[in-house]
């Protein structure tokens, strides 16, 4: 195995503050005789503008976490059980926050009963959230709907690593848009944090990524892959709960830079040797958990997720050039 010559992380003590995010993974089934090899559901990706540390990619619907989504009135809106069951896995705030996030960046407002409002309303209200977390509560209250969490699923959660200037705590989440829900779901960017869409299969959506169409960070690019092993059978068992997430695929990842041996870059993640982790955890020497990485302008042009444990590999199954023995030798 590879080890790396230096960390390139940065001291923790220059960490800067961690903001509280949510983002969802919305997925929906392909249309009624359209057919894509190798999956049979689309997921919604959002290109952002160009300010900022996102400027420019693709991701999933999502923000930062308001103080207004933390307020107990959310209790009295949300049925009481749904509350309760969603927000001992975790903090509600995180599940409203998703929600509102997504009304606000692409219009598809998931709640129950489902909205009925003009167009010119929706607008209305869309600038109003945007402007405002309150009004969303607001909008709630004069709809008589609630936030659909019940149909959320916890996915994982991303932490962004220490060198960052702006860094989030993510707790990412998974829905399916069903098709009778297609007419008052239609997502519209606003035109201001996002500027187009596109509904890609996973393996779409990675395509574009290595022929340079999309830009991607690490969070996006190794939930896609997970997505391009499942089927739409799959996400449904876990929005039922016949199917969970299990606590490591809900654990924390910190990826850490380091510079490998042959000159590659990696973002080790927990579960590697060469995490700070390692040393509180259980990991074997012959272990392997990183992400290679190949870095333009401040952009991934390339990434190849390496995965093994116990001597089995685990890592991408996507497109034929990904084999272990190319991504162990470093050929990005």
């Amino acid at each position: 195995m590879k080890r790396a010559v230096r960390l390139l992380s940065g001291a923790a003590a220059m960490s800067k503050p961690l903001r509280p995010a949510s983002s969802i993974i919305i997925c929906a089934p392909l249309r009624q005789g359209e057919h894509s090899p190798g999956a049979d559901f689309r997921v919604l990706m959002l290109k952002r503008n160009a300010r900022g540390p996102f400027g420019s990619l693709h991701v999933y619907p999502g923000g930062a976490v308001d103080a207004f989504d933390a307020d107990l009135r959310w209790k009295e809106v949300i049925p009481h059980q749904e509350a309760e069951t969603q927000s001992s896995k975790l903090p509600l705030s995180f599940w409203i926050a998703a929600i509102r996030e997504t009304y606000e960046e692409c219009g598809i407002p998931l709640l129950d009963p489902p909205l009925r409002l003009s167009a010119e309303n929706a607008s209305k209200w869309r600038n109003a959230v945007h402007k405002s977390a309150q009004e969303f509560f607001n909008l709630c209250i004069q709809t008589k709907s609630h936030p659909q969490i019940a149909r959320l699923v916890h996915w994982s959660n991303w932490i962004t690593p220490a060198f960052e200037k702006s860094r989030f705590d993510t707790h990412f989440f998974l829905t399916v848009l069903e098709a009778e829900h297609a007419t008052e779901m239609v997502p519209v960017v606003d035109g201001i944090e996002t500027l187009a869409l596109d509904w890609f299969t996973p393996q779409e959506a990675l395509q574009a990524f290595r022929e340079g169409r999309v830009h991607l960070f690490p969070p996006q690019y190794c939930s896609l892959l997970t997505l391009s092993r499942l089927r739409l059978s799959d996400l449904r068992s876990y929005i039922a709960g016949t199917k969970s997430r299990t606590s490591a695929e809900l654990a924390p990842i910190l990826p850490e830079p380091a510079l490998l041996t042959g000159g590659e870059t990696a973002m080790v993640l927990p579960g590697d040797p060469l995490h700070s982790s390692a040393a509180q955890q259980t990991v074997d020497s012959q272990d392997v958990h990183r992400v290679l990485v190949k870095k333009e302008k401040g952009r991934f042009v390339d990434m190849r997720l390496v995965r093994r444990v116990r001597g089995e590999d685990l890592g991408e199954v996507y497109g034929a050039e990904t084999t272990q023995d190319k991504l162990l030798g470093g050929k990005l």
